[in-house]
């Protein structure tokens, strides 16, 4: 059976709050409370290359793992294909947040 539009939307809204609720529950084990990026930012810092460089290697990296779970259907530690693709789509949420943040910064610095 195909999916029609108002199944697609139906079940992307349900998709979407999923991630968020994924996301909320991370945020508390890899997040400073007063800043969301701040894992990142460590990172970044670390192996000295910018935070949205950061997000793309975490990005890139569900890529793979979803790859090889698509090949080989099976995860060692239980992780489903769908979890990797939620937390693949939180990657990319966080990425678009610090460059909306970042753009607010660099406008507030041009004033």
């Amino acid at each position: 059976m195909w999916m029609n539009q108002e199944t697609e939307i139906k079940e992307s809204i349900e998709f979407y709050q999923k991630c968020v609720h994924i996301m909320g529950k991370k945020a508390l084990d890899y997040a400073q409370n007063d800043d969301c990026f701040s894992n990142f930012k460590k990172v970044a810092q670390i192996v000295e290359i910018p935070v949205e460089k950061v997000l793309l290697v975490f990005i890139v990296l569900k890529v793979a793992r979803i790859v090889e779970l698509l090949k080989n259907g099976t995860s060692a530690v239980g992780e489903s294909i769908k979890d990797s693709l939620l937390d693949g789509c939180n990657y990319n949420t966080i990425l678009a947040l610090w460059l909306e943040e970042k753009e607010k910064e660099n406008a507030l610095r041009r004033k």
